[in-house]
């Protein structure tokens, strides 16, 4: 499905692709490659009431740096960089195999903040509360 919209002078579009999971399938794989950015939506996410399910590790944008501040940028990349490091280290955490150091203390107790960040109520968040539990996320994992 595309959708669009032009301003000033450029075309912006919106392309869904439907992908299975399959992480060999052309389309998908063509279309991450090609698009400014993807967002993955995840079924384990969605079925532990989380929503937007967004698997946030597994969605990139290419146009971030573009459109936001240096200051944004970072706070995202540490808020991801965490996140990532929660879902890659979960079962090695859970058995204790994990050698605890201050980083990762750090991002384990932000665990909770760093979800309900990514969580959504009933109603949309303004881009100002958005900034702000962003900029309060990464301040709890520096």
């Amino acid at each position: 499905e595309i959708a669009g919209a032009t301003h000033a002078g450029s075309i912006t579009a919106i392309v869904t692709v439907l992908d299975d999971g399959d992480a060999r399938d052309p389309v998908s794989d063509a279309a991450r490659s090609l698009l400014d950015g993807h967002i993955v939506l995840s079924p384990t996410l969605a079925q532990a009431g989380h929503f937007p399910a967004i698997d946030v590790p597994a969605s990139a944008s290419r146009t971030m740096d573009a459109v936001v501040t240096l200051e944004q940028c970072e706070a995202a990349a540490l808020v991801r960089g965490a996140l990532a490091w929660l879902e890659r280290t979960h079962e090695a955490r859970s058995l204790g195999l994990l050698v605890p150091d201050a980083a990762s203390e750090r991002f384990v107790a932000a665990r909770e903040c760093i979800e309900n960040f990514l969580r959504q109520g009933r109603h949309a968040s303004s881009p100002a509360a958005t900034l702000a539990g962003l900029n309060q996320t990464a301040d709890i994992l520096r």
